[in-house]
């Protein structure tokens, strides 16, 4: 297989994971059935991955990617033994210690849905919201994006962002927020569904679940201006 066509697969889910975390399990991506799961515990990103054709293990998400890096463009096999891989690039070989897979942590399942969704829009929305999401973690009700009603809005304490999602029907009561971290993992075309603790948010190969944050988001139409008296126009795409 490829090493770099891997790698760009393998980021998503590798850079969800905590590499900092004193456990080690929570350093490690979750390889099972052609499939890689990345977690913080909070969150879990799932890619698919037929061509990783590996028994069920945990593997230290900063050494694979380390190692796969190394080969640059060429080619790798990654070939399983007892309780390590290795990473095989031309003459390089690189051994790294596994987990039983049993160990990893997986999410809880979701209840009933409250919002369901399915489109391109949404995703769009989070990604010009996003940027506007507080990082201030004392106010963490701030530190994501709002699915506030039929919008997207991020805010922090001085300014924030409403974009409109035609289709998306939330509730209007600022209790359904999406963790900043996870909002650059979300793009194209999108299947969400939310039960008012967790989202799932199938995309094209991958999928992740999350919880969502524990808080409520301001009612922000209360303090928005509803007129202005100067209009600045622009160009989205300049």
């Amino acid at each position: 297989m490829n090493a770099s066509e891997l790698a760009k697969k393998l980021s998503p889910a590798a850079k969800i994971v905590s590499p900092r975390s004193g456990i080690p399990i929570a350093q490690c991506l979750k390889i099972d059935t052609g499939r890689v799961v990345g977690s913080d515990w909070s969150s879990w990103l799932t890619v698919d991955a037929p061509e990783l054709d590996l028994p069920a293990m945990c593997i230290n998400a900063d050494m694979l990617m380390r190692a796969l890096a190394n080969a640059g463009d060429g080619d790798a096999t990654i070939e399983a033994s007892e309780g390590s891989v290795v990473v095989k690039c031309g003459r390089r070989r690189i051994t790294i210690p596994t987990l039983p897979a049993g160990e990893f942590p997986m999410p809880a399942t979701i209840g009933e849905p409250i919002i369901q969704y399915r489109g391109k829009a949404l995703a769009n929305a989070i990604a010009r919201s996003a940027p506007m999401a507080s990082t201030n973690e004392s106010l963490f009700h701030l530190c994501g994006v709002s699915l506030y009603g039929g919008c997207a809005v991020a805010a922090d304490n001085a300014s924030g962002c409403e974009v409109t999602v035609d289709g998306l029907d939330a509730p209007d009561d600022g209790s359904v927020i999406l963790p900043r971290h996870i909002l650059p993992l979300i793009s194209g075309e999108i299947d969400l569904s939310c039960d008012g603790r967790i989202a799932e948010i199938a995309m094209d190969g991958r999928s992740l679940v999350t919880r969502l944050v524990d808080g409520t988001f301001p009612d922000y139409r209360r303090v928005m201006p509803t007129d202005a008296p100067d209009v600045a126009s622009f160009s989205a795409t300049a």
